[in-house]
């Protein structure tokens, strides 16, 4: 399940015409392979090269990035962990993640995670 984590300057539009992200921001997005088909599990994810329960297979944190565009700084994920915990619809979602840069990306958000698209 890929979970993004975005700043205000990036919005999801659900109209069924459009469903996407659209702006400008920073955002951290997440390949999180949960036994959820339909959303989020609460579990402790590690890095790995195998998709399996409980892995994070990619991660990629961008900032400045234009969605329209594909442009700005991105930066590739390399190891770490992401614990989500709570009940639906809110969520606390926990990273640690080393990025192929050498730098780190740390942080939690807590609250409600639209798992529609």
């Amino acid at each position: 399940m890929g979970v993004f984590l975005v700043s205000s300057g990036i919005s999801y539009d659900s109209d069924p015409s459009v469903d996407e992200l659209t702006g400008t921001g920073d955002l951290v997005w997440l390949d999180l392979n949960t036994d959820n088909p339909g959303g989020l599990s609460a579990d402790t994810y590690t890095w790995s090269g195998t998709k399996t329960i409980g892995t994070i297979t990619d991660a990629r944190s961008g900032t400045g990035y234009d969605i329209a565009t594909n442009s700005g700084q991105s930066v590739q994920g390399s190891s770490g962990t992401v614990t989500i915990s709570g009940d639906p619809p809110e969520w606390t979602i926990e990273l640690s993640l080393d990025m192929s840069d050498g730098k780190s990306v740390i942080g939690s958000y807590t609250g409600v995670v639209d798992t529609t698209f």
